[in-house]
């Protein structure tokens, strides 16, 4: 299985859901550009995303089965078109382009970055895209979670911008051929 994480996260997301899995699956949870262990560039684009995960699912194997969370997922619906017998697609929440922030609040985060104001900028984040509660801000505020947050809160802008712009098409997703299984939650976005 390969994990592709969302936006103000890294693989480690998935580190709470992987000893579930490893006694039947081999794992790879990826660390998107800009992240961890992966390289990141001057010139951030979605589709550039797509081909590095292509690119993974690819070198996993025939077998690989390909797990997208929130901006992670719109990235794996991406990448799923460029993959030749992908034997299965979950995206999980995917926010299909102009859905997660607008321009506004976007240019408030980068500033706050800039500005050394992490704190803030991960907490309104969690708030108004990831749609946690204040308490459950507080709690992972609290956890050592909290500080790799903060070290990726960069990322996150340029990632909000190229979902505002992005849109994926319908008709080309329509072509992938893999069994996809979309999981939505109450308060996902339209």
């Amino acid at each position: 299985m390969v994990f592709v994480h969302g936006a103000g996260s890294a693989r480690w997301s998935f580190e709470p859901v992987r000893p579930l899995l490893e006694g039947s699956f081999t794992v790879i949870a990826i660390d998107r550009r800009g992240r961890g262990d992966s390289s990141d560039g001057d010139d951030y684009r979605v589709e550039s995303e797509f081909e590095d995960v292509a690119g993974v699912v690819r070198d996993a194997g025939e077998a690989a089965l390909l797990v997208g969370h929130s901006y992670g997922a719109l990235i794996a619906a991406g990448a799923a078109q460029l993959i030749d017998g992908l034997p299965r697609l979950v995206l999980y929440e995917p926010p299909m382009g102009g859905a997660l922030a607008d321009h506004a609040t976007i240019d408030r985060w980068e500033t706050l970055i800039r500005d050394g104001d992490r704190d803030i900028m991960v907490r309104e984040f969690l708030l108004h895209v990831g749609g946690y509660s204040d308490e459950e801000i507080d709690q992972l505020a609290r956890s050592p979670m909290w500080e790799r947050r903060k070290a990726v809160s960069p990322t996150a802008p340029r990632e909000l911008r190229a979902e505002l712009a992005f849109r994926l098409d319908p008709a080309a997703l329509g072509t992938v051929a893999a069994p996809t299984l979309m999981l939505l939650g109450s308060e996902s976005p339209d």
